[in-house]
């Protein structure tokens, strides 16, 4: 790089920064016209990404000059692929206008990726704007691949009125046959092989990179906060009908949330409101957390699937939002951290 990219240094955000980096998230907000729909503040801010007795909601870089002065950010958080392990999502990448065609935000890709190749992990996803063709261009030429044609899913939420309504669900007797509760390390052999049981079902078994060891080491190692939180349905003697994996994320504008990355019933044990229970416990432990939305995708040939999350209050937010989906692969972070 020349010499006057070198002028803005990347670094991991601390507290003092999080005045600055409100002001961007207000500065997009407005150029969205959007600026109504921040409810966050620097406090939330604080308590969300600094506070040391608890893991972090969400992870920052930012760019800055000589002075400190703040020219961009970049928000991310870990997630977690029920296929391939441990991932990373970028929620918001910016560059302050003035400072932008610098190399900034090519810097921002690159400190990222290198956290992500040291840290093993599988991928790092993200999407974009499908009118913002600059962003598009300028990540599809870091490597990274349009994932939405490949994809086709459709992007669902509940928000926190669906949420609270769900919290305060009861399912009637005659469904007891089956009990929800959060998993447990010995429940990971009996996850496995529903996850494998549900690549199956989608013809995609050859997708499946991880084992009981890896949801142990990734979901249950008592040093570090886990990687994604599980709950799971069973029969009176604990055989698993049905597992749902979460994991928390984060929005800039509204505060904490939860994604739902894959619930799954055995089709033998269908039709017995096993899905309506582990969506119920998931609200009710997003409720009592005060947690603002549940996301997640469903892929767009499942009716059934959309129409049972639907019937529970989810809302599409496919023709709303309209994003791509991109990912960096492993390859390409190898690429990009060698940068």
């Amino acid at each position: 790089m020349g010499s006057k990219e070198e002028t803005h240094q990347v670094r991991e955000a601390v507290k003092d920064d999080c005045h600055q980096i409100m002001e961007f998230i207000k500065m997009i907000a407005r150029h969205e016209n959007m600026e109504d729909a921040v409810k966050t503040d620097v406090k939330t801010l604080i308590r969300d990404g600094f506070t040391e007795n608890d893991p972090p909601s969400f992870k920052c870089l930012v760019s800055h000059d000589a002075n400190n002065q703040l020219s961009g950010y970049l928000i991310y958080y870990y997630t977690y692929s029920t296929w391939e392990g441990r991932c990373i999502f970028i929620l918001n990448i910016f560059v302050d206008a003035p400072f932008r065609r610098m190399g900034i935000g090519k810097k921002f890709i690159t400190k990222l990726a290198q956290i992500a190749y040291a840290e093993n992990m599988a991928r790092i996803d993200l999407f974009i704007l499908e009118c913002n063709q600059l962003s598009i261009d300028f990540h599809q030429s870091l490597g990274a691949v349009n994932l939405s044609n490949k994809l086709a899913s459709n992007s669902f939420r509940f928000n926190k009125n669906s949420i609270q309504q769900l919290a305060g669900k009861t399912m009637e007797s005659k469904k007891e046959a089956h009990q929800v509760r959060e998993a447990v390390e010995d429940d990971c052999h009996q996850i496995i092989e529903l996850i494998k049981m549900f690549a199956r079902y989608v013809k995609m078994e050859d997708a499946v990179k991880i084992d009981a060891e890896t949801l142990i080491r990734d979901g249950f190692t008592e040093n570090e906060p886990p990687s994604f939180k599980c709950i799971v349905s069973h029969d009176v003697n604990n055989q698993l009908s049905g597992y749902l994996i979460y994991y928390y994320t984060y929005s800039p504008w509204e505060g904490r949330c939860i994604y739902m990355e894959e619930i799954f019933v055995d089709p033998q044990f269908r039709k017995m409101g096993i899905g309506t229970k582990m969506i119920t416990k998931l609200a009710q432990i997003a409720y009592a957390e005060n947690i603002v939305r549940i996301d997640f995708l469903i892929l767009d040939w499942n009716q059934l699937s959309i129409d049972f999350h639907q019937s529970l209050g989810a809302v599409s937010l496919t023709e709303e939002h309209k994003r791509l989906a991109f990912r960096f692969n492993k390859k390409s972070i190898q690429q990009s951290a060698k940068n």
